[in-house]
């Protein structure tokens, strides 16, 4: 069964979540998606492409800052579905969200294998205590076979 996703309100500017009308306390910060990790782009090969839309991106982005799922240097590394479902065209089951330069940047994300993020035991061990995965797909993580 394919993953669904909610749909997210862009701006015209192509951003989803806070806008400069959104209060300066916003606990989400912005995010555009990047075109060329989009699901279409035929150019930019070396890129990781989404196999998801615009509204999964964000969705998922939103779901891992909620989760607080920041690795040691701020960015965000999420997943869908308990890493259950494709996220990438290459079928990868990882989002990494590198954090900005500049806090006031929109964030961005593309899909990614676990053995390209480094030893992310401690939050894989997170997420299996939270009951958001198994102890089998823990494993795979850490082994760097998802």
């Amino acid at each position: 069964m394919p993953c669904t996703y909610p749909k997210h309100t862009k701006s015209k500017e192509g951003i989803f979540g806070p806008t400069p009308a959104a209060p300066p306390a916003s606990a989400i910060p912005a995010y555009k998606p990047a075109y060329y990790h989009g699901r279409s782009v035929t150019s930019q090969k070396h890129k990781a492409k989404w196999c998801i839309g615009q509204n999964g991106e964000y969705e998922i982005f939103l779901n891992g800052y909620g989760a607080e799922a920041f690795i040691a240097d701020g960015s965000v590394l999420w997943h869908h579905c308990g890493c259950e479902c494709e996220v990438g065209q290459k079928g990868q089951h990882l989002a990494f969200f590198p954090v900005t330069s500049n806090d006031t940047d929109p964030w961005h994300g593309y899909p990614v294998w676990s053995d390209e993020v480094g030893n992310q035991h401690a939050l894989f061990e997170k997420w299996r205590v939270n009951g958001v995965i198994s102890k089998q797909v823990e494993r795979r993580l850490s082994k760097g076979q998802i």
